[in-house]
């Protein structure tokens, strides 16, 4: 399995709000699209093989041609609130977002489980499915494959233009 690129570097974080706006302040990232991931918008969730409940608050600003994202747990257990406890906060993933379609996407992940890598959190945000697969010993960060066809979702606010 070859990466097409990095679409998306990705960090973990207590406090969202706060970090953005220390993003914007300091080092001019911005502005920031925030998204509630939460149903009825999130649906499908699996983590660590089970169905689960989680939620999380989401800010995407783009550096150049890659894509930052600040995510901060809300709601349940899930991968993000596992790395705070176990971390600090700070890089959590990269993410491949240049799949053709969800059928490409799946055979991806199909190869990465082949080879003892497997899906430790999933689902599905309106029309975008994201696949986190266990390779931080591997690789020091988790790996997600993203299918994210058009048209992107609308976010709940952008910053710094809702205050």
């Amino acid at each position: 399995m070859k990466v097409k690129e990095i679409s998306q570097v990705a960090v973990v974080v207590n406090n969202l709000e706060q970090k953005i706006k220390n993003l914007w302040e300091w080092l001019g990232i911005g502005p920031w699209k925030v998204y509630i991931f939460a149903p009825p918008r999130l649906t499908e969730t699996y983590y660590k093989g089970e169905r689960a409940y989680f939620t999380m608050k989401i800010a995407l600003a783009n550096v150049g041609p890659v894509m930052l994202e600040v995510i901060q747990p809300l709601e349940g257990e899930s991968i993000y609130s596992e790395f705070l406890r176990s971390k600090k906060e700070g890089l959590h993933h990269i993410a491949c977002f240049k799949f053709d379609s969800l059928k490409e996407l799946q055979v991806a992940v199909n190869e990465f489980e082949r080879a003892g890598l497997y899906v430790i959190q999933s689902g599905k945000f309106e029309h975008t499915r994201f696949y986190y697969l266990g390779t931080e010993e591997m690789f020091g960060f988790i790996y997600e494959m993203v299918y994210a066809p058009p048209p992107e979702p609308k976010p709940d606010y952008v910053y710094p233009e809702h205050l």
